[in-house]
């Protein structure tokens, strides 16, 4: 079911809002038990978009679908914040996320929909909520040993994982009000006076530096962290969070920010591709470095 005053709540368009409910009008019987069944936890989601998907015989595209069927998860999830004291407006910030993919998928794809639904078990199934320019979850450290304050962090341990969504700039006061809000949130997650933040991102993979030094937000946002491992990537998967389109020739890539430019440069002299992992400190005002 949809969630109260959804999809108009998080940022939908009134036209977006049009073609949903026509869409949940037509298909709404149908996506709706699938909705349940999901959120009541009888079936994985893979499972449940198996049948989904069989939709598209009615010519709706699986990334509509995908739309649909999770906007008819809202309902659900907004209930079950309810009933963790979980505050409204946190339930609201959080799937915000739903018109940025919607977003992405209209740019990329050029599809009205979504094209990432396996992302959206973190929310529905797991912990993973906004925090202003963050969103943040709790997983199983597996990388290197970090040491924070005298605390050596190490494989297994519950610590605190943020993503970057595509939400805008990565401005310092942005980053700053995410920082402070999810030191607010999670207490328990400190170690002394310090809130440890994992982050896994290609935003972090050393070799970018020549290419992120024509962006003041991201060089600044790279810099509050210590990275401690990296993996590399035969092919640029990101390049659509790059150029808005997927890399197939180098040469028709778009130059239209500096940002494009200088990847694209970046690539015709053969950089590499990957990712890193590291920690940034936080001590409820600052980034400190240890």
């Amino acid at each position: 079911m949809l969630a109260k005053n959804f999809p108009e709540k998080i940022g939908f368009t009134e036209e977006e809002c049009r073609i949903c409910r026509g869409y949940i009008d037509l298909l709404g019987k149908d996506l709706e038990p699938l909705a349940k069944e999901y959120m009541d936890e009888k079936r994985l989601m893979y499972e449940v978009l198996e049948d989904v998907h069989k939709l598209s015989r009615l010519g709706v595209h699986i990334y509509t679908l995908d739309l649909l069927f999770l906007l008819l998860c809202t309902g659900y999830l907004e209930e079950k914040y309810r009933s963790k004291g979980i505050p409204e407006e946190k339930f609201t910030e959080t799937m915000q996320d739903l018109k940025y993919k919607l977003d992405e998928c209209m740019e990329i794809k050029h599809v009205f929909g979504i094209f990432v639904v396996g992302w959206y078990d973190l929310f529905f199934r797991g912990d993973l909520m906004s925090f202003g320019r963050l969103q943040i979850r709790t997983i199983a450290y597996n990388n290197a040993p970090f040491t924070v304050s005298g605390t050596e962090i190490k494989e297994g341990d519950m610590v605190l994982d943020c993503h970057i969504p595509s939400s805008g700039p990565l401005t310092r006061e942005a980053l700053l009000d995410s920082y402070r809000r999810i030191y607010d949130w999670y207490p328990e997650y400190r170690i002394g006076n310090v809130l440890p933040i994992r982050c896994g991102s290609w935003l972090l993979y050393p070799e970018y530096d020549e290419v992120f030094a024509c962006s003041k937000n991201i060089s600044e946002f790279r810099s509050h962290f210590t990275v401690n491992s990296k993996h590399e990537q035969e092919e640029f998967v990101d390049c659509w969070r790059v150029f808005g389109v997927d890399a197939e020739n180098v040469e028709d890539l778009p130059e239209k920010t500096s940002l494009q430019r200088a990847f694209k440069a970046y690539m015709k002299k053969g950089g590499t591709f990957g990712g890193g992992n590291g920690f940034l400190l936080f001590d409820g005002e600052k980034v400190i470095k240890e």
